[in-house]
């Protein structure tokens, strides 16, 4: 449906608005796996340009860290200590960029230190890598209820209306196509003819974009379900990761959102919410 006649007497070839188009996919075996063309569309989706440091390199947690409260990136920064002994010490933490840019009228700190950060992150992989092992399906499920915005009643309804459509739409070109042969033949007056190839390239119009919905709808709840399974099998690689590295970083996680320390009673308390890739933030 990319291209198609001006009318049934003016044969003329013309492009269609993509609207009309009709889009078929999976009819070729892919070069790359949907796994890794998942994954590095995500990546490159991130157009990740954090600074580097003085000697070159990017953070561990460079481009990954957000203001919960602002939503400006994180800013690296580092303290130089020495001890009494003598020994320097390098303490490295990330804060809001916009605090250390306008100060605390735009923002608050909203510092973090590099080791507790990264003891956090490491623990909540092992966490959500478990429970995958555990019982994988129960996840994948869980995962899906979240990303998912229509039930499975409302998906297999769907999926039958698009079939009948289908269908309605092939009858309607078999009898624009008979029309079409009737008149030429003299079978049918040509005002007769007019009236109903008005009526049928309308409801041809109408079940085209009515197709075009249901099959983006059904789309999305398939995409849902291979950005579930990406996120699992890439989870699963790190049950036992002791150790961050950037490349790990990347392959697991979207952004990381670091909110304010607060104390209360005698304890101190900081809300850190991680958005992983494919699935988001895992309540």
């Amino acid at each position: 449906m990319k291209t198609g006649t001006v009318s049934y007497k003016n044969h003329k070839m013309i492009s269609k608005p993509k609207d009309n188009w009709i889009c078929v996919k999976g009819t070729h075996e892919p070069i790359i796996d949907r796994e890794t063309w998942e994954l590095c569309a995500e990546i490159d989706r991130k157009q990740y340009k954090p600074r580097t440091h003085k000697n070159g390199e990017i953070s561990l947690f460079g481009g990954l860290l957000r203001c919960a409260d602002c939503g400006f990136a994180m800013r690296y920064a580092e303290e130089n200590h020495v001890r009494k002994s003598g020994r320097k010490v390098k303490y490295v933490s990330y804060m809001c960029g916009n605090y250390g840019r306008s100060g605390k009228t735009a923002c608050s700190a909203h510092m973090i230190y590099l080791q507790p950060l990264t003891e956090l992150v490491i623990d909540d992989i092992h966490r959500q890598a478990s429970g995958v092992l555990q019982d994988e399906n129960k996840v994948r499920q869980e995962l899906l209820r979240q990303k998912s915005k229509q039930s499975e009643q409302q998906l297999a309804a769907d999926h039958k209306a698009l079939k009948t459509t289908g269908k309605r739409l092939k009858e309607l070109d078999r009898l624009i196509s008979s029309l079409y042969e009737d008149k030429v033949r003299g079978a049918i007056p040509e005002s007769v003819c007019a009236g109903l190839m008005q009526k049928y390239e309308a409801e041809r119009k109408e079940k085209t974009a009515q197709a075009h919905g249901l099959e983006e709808k059904i789309a999305a709840s398939a995409q849902d379900e291979r950005e579930v399974d990406s996120f699992l099998a890439a989870i699963k690689k790190y049950v036992a990761v002791e150790q961050l590295d950037r490349e790990m970083l990347l392959e697991l996680i979207n952004y990381i959102e670091i909110g304010e320390r607060f104390i209360k009673g005698n304890q101190k308390y900081r809300k850190i919410t991680i958005h992983y890739n494919f699935v988001g933030k895992i309540k």
